[in-house]
């Protein structure tokens, strides 16, 4: 899980670097969807390569872990939990 959303986080940063003003990121992850532990990084950006930021630490997510938010994606017609503002 880890690698497949570096690698995801990867590719969207190299299509979206030129056009992104943002300096600072921070990444979740996770084992799976339903964990409610993660690690969480900050990375920073100086020119166009981004860097890690001090020690991953470890956060608790919720007690059903990861859910889809309503917004700029689909939300996917299998997802088990679906985030709630409010």
């Amino acid at each position: 899980m880890k690698l497949l959303l570096m690698l995801c986080l990867s590719l969207f940063l190299m299509q979206a670097q030129d056009t992104l003003d943002t300096k600072q990121l921070l990444v979740v992850t996770t084992k799976n969807w339903s964990t409610p532990n993660g690690l969480l990084q900050r990375f920073e950006r100086e020119g166009n390569i981004w860097h890690k930021v001090g020690k991953a630490i470890h956060i608790k997510l919720g007690r059903n872990g990861l859910g889809w938010g309503i917004g700029l994606h689909e939300t996917p017609k299998d997802a088990k939990y679906i985030k709630k503002e409010g």
